[in-house]
């Protein structure tokens, strides 16, 4: 176990998270008293994956879930629009009906 204060300790951060990778325990400490303990965080292993591990628990999917988002109405995805389009298809999008969809829009001219 190695002890630090907090000035040594924020020059030396990954110093210290690769000390405690390896196993060891850091203290750091603020006017000689501890505050603070380091350790490697330790991880699960992963289990083997089953195939159908999840039959029965989904109970519903929607019948649209897996249209592409350009075919829904504009109101519907109005906050997914500037990672979509254009500022300019955007500009033409805001000022159509929210009722169509951006699709339905931009063919048009």
């Amino acid at each position: 176990m190695s002890a630090y204060n907090v000035a040594e300790a924020k020059a030396k951060l990954s110093q210290l998270l690769r000390a405690a990778q390896r196993g060891e325990e850091v203290v750091i400490a603020k006017d000689h008293k501890p505050i603070a303990r380091i350790v490697a965080f330790e991880r699960k292993p992963a289990g083997r994956r089953r195939p159908g591990s999840a039959k029965g628990k989904i109970l519903y999917i929607a019948p649209d879930a897996f249209k592409p988002l350009d075919e829904w109405p504009i109101a519907d995805i109005r906050e997914w629009l500037p990672y979509m389009f254009t500022d300019a298809q955007i500009r033409r999008l805001k000022r159509a009906d929210p009722r169509k969809t951006p699709l339905q829009v931009l063919r048009h001219r």
